[in-house]
């Protein structure tokens, strides 16, 4: 079976399960929430700094999903959000590879832009839009649809909306490639065909 695409978390949840983590109570996604609002992500990573040290040393603090979502389970149980990392990993019954394409960086980066372009052509706008309503949920933090929402607020202009979407793209696939490197992955450029048909084979 050949996997293909995904994130390093995405590959990692195949290969080794997901973590078991509890339910957040109401109250607690009410209270982050408002908290976000009123006082933003400065306050949000001062209290994750106080109740997951490790979680916050390594988390991206301007993502705000995965704050947010430590914070949910810190509050919930009284207990640091990397304590439930790997609990309950079974061995899997089958060998994995791991191969990774690593691109030229400016040839990745004009391919992102490139990619940016498209999706915007192809009308992201307009989905943005229509999900403009529910722009608080933490599930539409993300790169592309966050931007917009700035610019349907009026605090952007367009020209500046769609160039932060594509530096954002760009931070992101660079985190990924810095998270990729401390991985023991088989790693090659993608012009090396031969060497990868042949890891496949074996």
């Amino acid at each position: 079976v050949i996997l293909v695409g995904g994130s390093g978390l995405y590959a990692d949840s195949i290969i080794n399960g997901i973590d078991n983590f509890p339910r957040i109570k109401n109250s607690v996604k009410q209270r982050i929430n408002l908290l976000l609002k009123n006082e933003g992500m400065k306050k949000l990573n001062s209290m994750l700094k106080k109740y997951d040290p490790e979680y916050y040393s390594v988390v991206d603090k301007n993502n705000t999903r995965r704050v947010v979502r430590a914070l949910e389970v810190c509050l919930s149980t009284g207990k640091p959000f990397v304590s439930f990392f790997k609990k309950d990993r079974k061995n899997n019954l089958f060998d994995s590879k791991i191969l990774l394409m690593n691109p030229d960086r400016k040839e990745l980066y004009k391919k992102i832009n490139s990619r940016v372009d498209k999706m915007i052509s192809l009308g992201l706008e307009k989905e943005a839009k229509k999900l403009f309503k529910y722009k608080n949920l933490n599930s539409l933090q993300t790169v592309g649809y966050k931007e917009f929402f700035n610019y349907f607020e009026g605090k952007c202009n367009y020209k500046d909306t769609v160039d932060e979407i594509k530096k954002n793209t760009r931070r992101y696939a660079k985190r990924q490639i810095t998270w990729f490197k401390h991985k023991k992955y088989h790693q090659f450029k993608i012009s090396e065909y031969n060497k990868i048909k042949s890891l496949i084979r074996n």
